[in-house]
């Protein structure tokens, strides 16, 4: 698997391909504009493609000092392969060489595996963000993660 950074010259099919896998994973996903607006201006997008398919995706904004992992989806076929993993550590060490001090994130706090996998790399809980989520029954909570990006 390569990862690969996208940025303003996106392949369309990558770009495809890439939110395909966001409506898999949303319940109220981004429409296609907004999902292509999130890989211009302050954000990075990366890809995880094998033999011309995206296998995963993550999108970062970076303002001054601080950057927000605004979303981050591995294909259900590949999950549990450190696919995410790769990704996260990709970005933080991208976040780490551009003068990033302080890394943040909201996950599900029903996403056991996200929680731990993020916990692993030393993100640590920070709040929680009462009825964040839309799910297909009402709400879910948002957890607030922060990682301190050593200089």
């Amino acid at each position: 698997m390569n990862i690969q950074l996208i940025s303003q010259n996106i392949e369309d099919n990558q770009l495809q391909q890439a939110h395909a896998l966001h409506q898999s994973a949303h319940v109220t996903p981004w429409s296609f504009n907004t999902f292509c607006e999130s890989t211009q201006k302050t954000y990075c997008c990366w890809v995880v493609t094998h033999n011309g398919i995206v296998h995963g995706y993550a999108i970062v904004q970076c303002i001054a000092d601080e950057a927000t992992l605004t979303d981050i989806t591995v294909s259900s076929s590949q999950r549990g392969k450190g696919l995410g993993k790769a990704l996260v550590q990709h970005l933080i060490s991208h976040c780490e060489n551009t003068g990033v001090e302080k890394l943040w994130l909201e996950v599900r706090a029903s996403n056991t595996p996200a929680k731990a996998l993020y916990a692993s790399l030393g993100f640590e809980q920070i709040s929680t963000r009462k009825d964040y989520y839309a799910t297909e029954l009402g709400w879910e909570d948002a957890v607030i993660m922060g990682l301190s990006l050593s200089q």
